[in-house]
């Protein structure tokens, strides 16, 4: 691969799974993308525990100019998310006629990638050559994956950013902000303790905005018996159908 990126300007993310921590184990890999003239730009633990800090998930680039780099200490995984931030990098903005392109991911079109990989023969994984089973593997996911969830072409206009759970009350919301105090402190004392009392607290808090979510489209049904079309407008709702919604945003506020 680093051969192919010869006098590009390039920007290689990802989960490298070596840890940049440990000095000692890292000299060829270090070495590698030295030569091919990428740093990382991530120098802080991305993955950690109660008895480990690894510097795992990085982001390596050759682009120079004004950067900013970091890490968001949220708990979408139990690897830390991390950012890199070129205030010279140009992203042409979409017309208001543009197009953009979206996977088909409805019930059904998942549904149909499972069954499917169940019907797949995967003899050739099952070898004791790592990196055949690796490729074979991947090839069958991904040819499925592209035969059945299918690439969208979608106006960028019906592709609105939506972040709204109208589920979510005020109470929830400050809920949320003490799991994530609690995480950041898991994060710092790492003791068994906060780990203890962070887990607890967001499982809680889970249950009760599942349980949260089904009362109000449970209600909404309930408000809504008397109309045919109210009804269907509430479950499309539910199955996310209708408009095409992109829920990344396009900026990230310093």
């Amino acid at each position: 691969m680093l051969d192919d990126i010869k006098n590009k300007s390039v920007i290689v993310c990802g989960d490298f799974n070596i840890d940049l921590g440990n000095t000692v184990a890292i000299n060829d890999f270090k070495n590698y993308m030295g030569i091919a003239g990428l740093c990382p730009m991530i120098t802080k633990p991305t993955r950690i525990t109660t008895h480990s800090a690894t510097i795992i998930d990085n982001i390596y680039t050759n682009l120079h100019g004004d950067i900013i780099n970091g890490i968001f200490m949220i708990d979408v995984s139990d690897h830390l998310p991390v950012f890199t931030i070129y205030d010279n990098f140009c992203i042409n903005t979409m017309q208001d006629n543009s197009f953009v392109i979206i996977r088909d991911k409805s019930s059904k079109a998942i549904e149909d990638f499972r069954e499917d990989l169940k019907r797949q023969n995967w003899d050739q994984v099952y070898t004791n050559d790592l990196n055949n089973a690796y490729n074979a593997f991947m090839t069958t996911l991904i040819n499925l994956y592209d035969k059945n969830c299918k690439q969208i072409k979608i106006c960028a206009q019906t592709a609105k950013i939506s972040f709204d759970k109208p589920w979510m009350t005020n109470g929830l919301k400050n809920a949320c902000k003490k799991k994530n105090y609690l995480y950041r402190m898991f994060l710092k004392k790492r003791t068994e303790d906060a780990e203890c009392r962070y887990k607890k607290y967001k499982n809680k808090l889970v249950s009760i905005i599942r349980k949260q979510k089904k009362d109000y489209y449970t209600n909404l049904i309930d408000k809504n018996k008397g109309s045919i079309k109210n009804m269907w407008g509430v479950i499309d709702t539910v199955l996310h159908k209708g408009k095409a919604k992109i829920i990344t945003p396009d900026f990230i506020t310093k």
